[in-house]
């Protein structure tokens, strides 16, 4: 027995220095969030390891930023599994790992989440939820983050439970309260549901905000907190949270996507021509607002307030990133020079370093299919350009930094 116990035993060693030289060739610590030096990593090996309930990837290492905002959350689905069908939301991290958050839950075939939103403090994601087979009918998640990553419940916390279509929750600005849209039928309702009532176990309150005459989606609440933006048909509007001051502040061939600059003085959106306007908003007090029009879709202030990332057209006819001075200035194209591709939904980092965006594929590349999506990361100079979502997922979508006020 003697020669096949130091057999193991020498198994057991040759397998320590392996770990040891995987530790040793992990990427170093990054550098400051004054002094970013992204590199483009290369592709590593896939080892699922198993957590409780769930699994992580050891794959295509992260960019090299500062840890306060290496975290992003997106949604995906594997190569083998088409989107809708099993999705699932991931967390991306410096440290290599992508963590699944999800899973179907018992009696679900599949699930398809959609519309993250973090909470201000980073520490709630709240999500969007349909399960496969009922495709007009979704609740809102929360996935709770105070006791660290490893400790989600991939379940989450069910906030709504109704037959309807539920989607585009977006946090006030204190964390207490979710704005979104109730589909019922062909109506859509801005309504609000007080979370931490949900948190708590005990039953939330929601109230639905009065918008007569409209048809809301993706709604944006402001800063302070006085306004939620929101688009009906062609034109963009601002109503208070208790349904008072309604009002039209922009029109369009089409306008989406609005976006308040961090000061809550100036409103952003997509439109099919740039233009910048003075709007007066409540005349009792002088209060006007910013109406600032970007030529292109999805547009997303920066941290600062100085720039606004968009996804837009270029010369060629490819579809790249863009920034712009928030006065309309100092304009550039950080993407797309090759057409070969769609950037879209730009996303700016905590510290305004960098831009996460969805990158769809216009035709094969790279053993991957037309149509193909993942998501990239850039900096603010159009540089170190890095892939981040998992080279097993066919579709990624719906990607959100985690906050770093944690």
């Amino acid at each position: 027995m003697a020669p096949r116990s130091l057999y193991a035993r020498l198994l057991s060693l040759v397998a320590l220095i392996g770990l040891v030289a995987l530790a040793l060739a992990a990427p170093a610590l990054p550098l400051s969030a004054q002094e970013p030096s992204p590199t483009l990593p290369s592709p590593g090996q896939r080892l699922f390891v198993p957590l409780i309930n769930r699994w992580r990837i050891d794959t295509w290492p992260f960019i090299e930023v500062p840890p306060e905002v290496a975290e992003i959350a997106y949604v995906s689905a594997f190569a083998h599994q088409p989107i809708g069908t099993l999705g699932e939301i991931y967390l991306t991290s410096r440290s290599r790992w992508i963590t699944p958050l999800t899973k179907p839950m018992d009696g679900e075939v599949g699930v398809y989440p959609a519309h993250l939103a973090w909470s201000p403090d980073g520490q709630w994601l709240v999500y969007s939820r349909t399960p496969l087979g009922v495709p007009l009918s979704s609740d809102l998640h929360l996935l709770d983050f105070s006791q660290g990553v490893d400790a989600v419940q991939p379940d989450g916390i069910r906030i709504t439970a109704s037959p309807e279509f539920e989607a585009w929750p977006t946090f006030s600005p204190a964390g207490d309260e979710v704005a979104f849209v109730q589909v019922r039928g062909t109506t859509r309702t801005l309504t609000i549901i007080h979370v931490v009532q949900a948190i708590a176990g005990m039953d939330p309150p929601i109230r639905t905000v009065e918008t007569p005459g409209c048809d809301p989606l993706w709604p944006a609440w402001s800063p302070h907190r006085e306004w939620i933006a929101f688009v009906s048909g062609s034109a963009l509007y601002i109503v208070r949270p208790d349904g008072s001051g309604l009002q039209q502040v922009a029109e369009g061939a089409f306008a989406e996507r609005p976006a308040w600059s961090p000061d809550g003085g100036s409103l952003a959106y997509g439109s099919e021509r740039a233009e910048v306007r003075r709007v007066m908003v409540d005349p009792a007090s002088g209060e006007t607002l910013r109406v600032v029009a970007c030529a292109g879709s999805e547009p997303d202030w920066s941290p600062t307030g100085w720039w606004i990332a968009y996804s837009g057209q270029t010369a060629e006819g490819a579809r790249a990133i863009h920034t712009v001075r928030a006065d309309g200035t100092d304009a550039r194209i950080l993407t797309g020079a090759d057409g070969g591709y769609i950037d879209e939904d730009p996303a700016w980092s905590p510290d305004g370093l960098y831009l996460a965006f969805r990158r769809t594929l216009l035709a094969p590349s790279g053993g991957e299919a037309a149509g193909d999506s993942s998501i990239q990361v850039v900096r603010r100079d159009g540089t170190g350009l890095v892939r981040v979502s998992d080279l097993g997922h066919r579709t990624s979508l719906d990607h959100a930094w985690r906050p770093t006020t944690r």
